[in-house]
């Protein structure tokens, strides 16, 4: 992939980096290649301060412990994408909920466990590549029906939270943030940063939030997939359900919300995988 390197790119091992002063490890844990063909893959929390896997290649596994989307990893070597491995982890203690800004004590041992079990070495970098804004749709800066200001502050409730705020959560509250499926988004008391990172799972590329509009915002926007979302959602096991006759992508953003998604250039943190062995046996 071409791309323009930013100056200030730096090589770091996948475990935590040497500043931390112990380093977050599984009190146990068990890594396995999966035997037999596989129809969906998971990665995940479970509950106890666990992590399972099953079917999972390395790639969907780095992509969960350090919370990226698949077009920031890049990697030339073909079975990361294609061997899969199943995990089962355990911490010692069941870790507290992350404040946002907090290391995740859960990724941060999953890291340590890709560098000890697959010597995964990784390398961040800002390139300068094709990202999507979105932007107002509108000269006269008016909305779509599907766009409104919220009477719901999620990030507000959850900074009171944090800091011990026991006052009962007004009604709609436990629908706060953004939630999709194919052909689909919701999104309640959050700002449109939160609907830009959802556009990227879909459009495969960084996309920032260019409108100006601040605060807390609802939304529900409804389209059809383009036949490779839904190929892609059949093969993880998902049958998606949606208007084969609706509007596409960017039709819908247009219509309904009154924004309207353009392409652009712009920095993007990428994830480079140096080194990468098969796990050994257990």
């Amino acid at each position: 992939m071409a791309a323009l390197l930013s100056s200030g790119a730096t090589s770091v091992a996948a475990a935590p980096t040497a500043a931390q002063a112990t380093p977050v490890v599984f009190e146990a844990a068990s890594v396995k290649p999966h035997g037999g063909l596989a129809t969906g893959s998971y990665v995940g929390r479970q509950p106890g301060g666990r992590l399972a896997a099953a079917a999972a290649t390395l790639r969907e596994l780095i992509e969960f412990a350090y919370e990226i989307q698949p077009f920031q990893l890049l990697n030339d070597r073909k079975w990361i994408d294609e061997e899969r491995w199943d995990i089962s982890a355990k911490l010692a203690d069941v870790p507290a909920a992350p404040s946002r800004g907090q290391a995740d004590t859960l990724l941060l041992a999953l890291r340590s466990l890709l560098a000890d079990r697959f010597q995964l070495v990784v390398r961040k970098e800002t390139r300068q590549l094709p990202i999507y804004a979105i932007v107002l749709a509108r000269g006269d800066g008016r909305l779509g029906p599907q766009l409104t200001r919220s009477a719901i502050d999620c990030a507000a409730l959850r900074a009171a939270r944090e800091k011990g705020d026991t006052t009962p959560l007004p009604a709609g509250a436990q629908a706060c943030g953004a939630q999709g499926r194919i052909g689909s988004i919701q999104m309640r008391g959050s700002p449109l940063s939160d609907f830009a990172a959802r556009l990227a799972e879909r459009l495969h590329r960084t996309v920032v939030d260019r409108t100006g509009l601040t605060g807390a915002w609802d939304l529900s926007l409804t389209y059809t997939p383009d036949p490779e979302q839904i190929v892609t959602a059949v093969a993880q096991g998902v049958q998606p359900q949606f208007d084969p006759n609706g509007p596409s992508f960017f039709t819908a953003v247009q219509e309904q919300l009154g924004l309207k998604v353009e392409a652009a250039t712009g920095p993007v943190e990428v994830l480079i995988v140096e080194r990468a062995d098969r796990a050994r046996p257990d």
